[in-house]
């Protein structure tokens, strides 16, 4: 694995880790901006996605959750709404352009968003926690294979 890919993972696992967070503190904190990260140089659709500010909800953070591709050190800033007011308040989410993209390896035809690298159109966060459950109810299955049903 080279450096690179080690740091997008690490980014990634950050998000998941960080999505806990802006669930917890949602309801002070409603809003997600759109920020580039400290790269040399941008991609054109995350540099029209900044400043970007919509409620932690908006389905647009379903696949724009960054990172959105290797080497993407974009991020979101979580926000109060007297802190979203004082950024020009709530945008308009961005028209979701998609485009098709074939996987040379398996053949499979995948539809993504423009400027998401693929595979990258997953928000790490709520992929986690629909693993963990997933997770925790084969686990619970397992158990009670084992041991029986505890009344």
């Amino acid at each position: 694995m080279t450096q690179e890919q080690q740091k997008s993972r690490e980014r990634t696992a950050r998000a998941a880790g960080q999505w806990v967070r802006i669930e917890r503190n949602k309801a002070a904190l409603p809003y997600l901006r759109y920020g580039l990260g400290p790269s040399r140089e941008h991609r054109l659709q995350h540099v029209q996605w900044e400043g970007v500010i919509l409620p932690v909800d908006e389905p647009f953070w379903d696949t724009h959750l960054p990172p959105n591709g290797w080497g993407c050190r974009c991020r979101v800033r979580q926000m109060t709404e007297r802190q979203a007011s004082q950024r020009g308040g709530v945008s308009e989410a961005p028209e979701q352009k998609t485009t098709l993209w074939e996987n040379r390896r398996t053949g499979k035809v995948e539809e993504v968003p423009v400027g998401i690298d693929p595979g990258w159109n997953v928000h790490p966060g709520k992929a986690r926690l629909s693993h963990t459950q997933t997770f925790g109810k084969e686990k619970d299955i397992e158990f009670r294979s084992i041991v029986g049903t505890i009344r």
